[in-house]
């Protein structure tokens, strides 16, 4: 008889996806109270729609299911194990709201303690936890489109077309600080793109090219920028995990239970919410396009959209009283729920894509860099500042042009030149300050403008939100 690999264990890194949802009489491991809100220092209550422990207060007794591929295993979450991988360590998780779930399962699962939201709101922006007794740090920072800059007038930018949207910098901690970084490409692209085409009245043939093009685009400046900068610090590409989009039902509420694909794609086109909110049927293709500029950078994706198809009976939206509304919350789930789910899945690429990198990623990446050294007119500077570039590098380079070789070269400097220990930053507070102090990792943020450097994302021919003058304009 054949072994069942692990899901992450080499080739098999994608059989995850084919699987089915069956019950488990195990307990949830944690429960959600309105008090770890107050805790917290936000403004959530029991009232409010984020309050994602109210289905255990609806149905103290409702079923809990467990993700099992058909193809392959996966390791049940494990507090040691995961502590073992994490030991010394910092993690950084960046996305919306879909993705600060994720966070908020992982810690729970991982029996971390839980510091201060920036500030007291109905939604948390950015957030420390501390586990494995201290040895390991954690943060979440809330970015709705994964936006690489440094730059406040690119957020003030994408901010005029949609003022809904959160949008707050990890650059440097992404770069420079998280041992582990894991990115949510999240739900707002849609929405976000729409109102930016739809803010003035007969949007032009590149306006309209811009729409389709900034999902790759920006994502490919993202990991491109972001891959370099970790390089210097030692980090490879088997560091960043990068997470898809969840794939929410239309009329969850009729749900009782999970369903198959087969009737996820039926069910979804039979309710009207299908017609009122056509973005959700783009998550496919922003899922496929991310899929492929992941592949291009060596980073795994970890792909959701199958799995949390067949989970509209886990969503919020029956548990509230908007239940059977046309805006029920389709998106975010209960927890415990499916989320713990995705905190299995990135256990398991955890410890098993993190054994070796946890040793040697430094080594792998200076050893790419090596067999593609590259000296051009562009590149000899920064060469012999840096040692070594990675294609990846050479592409950014190539890209910026001379104009910004300079500040790349400033910017090399200061990496090279920084005597710290690859997570010491994210350690640099007592636990007591990490874990009091509203927002504490966002200090990190902080740094000259050398050292922060990214090109501003409007320069691009894609950057859509251009929403100056009247609207309907």
């Amino acid at each position: 008889m054949s072994t069942i690999l692990n899901c992450f264990s080499g080739t098999t890194a994608a059989d995850y996806t084919d699987g089915s949802w069956v019950p488990t009489i195990r307990p949830g491991r944690y429960r959600i109270t309105p008090r770890l809100w107050e805790d917290l220092g936000t403004a959530i209550k029991s009232t409010t729609p984020q309050h994602y422990g109210r289905c255990d207060r609806a149905m103290p007794n409702r079923t809990l299911f467990e993700w099992q591929p058909h193809r392959c295993s996966l390791d049940r979450f494990d507090e040691q194990s995961a502590c073992e991988a994490l030991r010394g360590r910092s993690l950084l998780m960046v996305g919306d709201s879909t993705v600060f779930q994720l966070f908020l399962s992982f810690a729970l699962l991982l029996g971390a303690r839980l510091g201060k939201n920036i500030k007291r709101a109905s939604t948390v922006s950015e957030i420390t936890a501390s586990a494995c007794g201290d040895t390991t740090r954690m943060a979440f920072v809330r970015n709705d489109l994964l936006l690489y800059s440094s730059s406040g007038g690119d957020f003030a930018s994408a901010k005029r077309c949609d003022g809904f949207m959160s949008i707050n910098a990890f650059v440097v901690r992404a770069a420079r600080d998280a041992d582990v970084l894991i990115l949510g490409v999240g739900h707002h692209f849609p929405g976000s793109l729409d109102m930016a085409l739809a803010y003035h009245r007969a949007p032009s043939r590149i306006a309209q090219l811009r729409h389709h093009a900034f999902l790759p685009h920006s994502l490919n400046h993202t990991l491109s920028y972001l891959l370099a900068s970790r390089a210097q610090y030692g980090h490879g590409s088997s560091s960043v995990l990068l997470v898809g989009t969840s794939t929410p039902v239309a009329g969850c509420s009729r749900f009782t239970k999970p369903i198959t694909l087969a009737e996820y794609a039926t069910a979804n086109y039979e309710h009207r919410r299908t017609i009122d909110s056509p973005m959700w049927l783009s998550y496919a293709r922003m899922n496929l396009a991310s899929s492929y500029v992941a592949r291009g950078f060596g980073i795994h994706f970890l792909d959701l959209a199958a799995a949390s198809a067949q989970r509209p009976d886990g969503a919020m939206a029956r548990y509230w009283g908007d239940a059977g509304k046309v805006k029920e919350d389709c998106l975010h789930y209960c927890l415990p729920g499916p989320v713990d789910a995705w905190s299995t899945l990135v256990f398991n690429w955890l410890t098993r894509s993190q054994a070796q990198s946890h040793h040697d990623d430094s080594s792998s990446w200076s050893q790419l860099a090596s067999d593609r050294r590259i000296a051009t007119p562009h590149t000899a500077s920064l060469v012999a500042v840096g040692g070594r570039l990675s294609a990846r590098q050479l592409r950014m380079v190539n890209a910026t042009g001379r104009g910004s070789l300079r500040r790349l070269r400033i910017q090399s400097n200061f990496n090279l030149s920084m005597n710290n220990g690859r997570s010491s930053r994210f350690f640099k507070y007592n636990l007591t300050r990490w874990l009091s102090e509203r927002g504490a990792s966002t200090w990190m943020e902080k740094c000259t403008a050398a050292a922060c450097w990214t090109p501003k994302l409007t320069r691009h021919w894609w950057w859509p939100f251009n929403c100056t003058g009247p609207r309907g304009s």
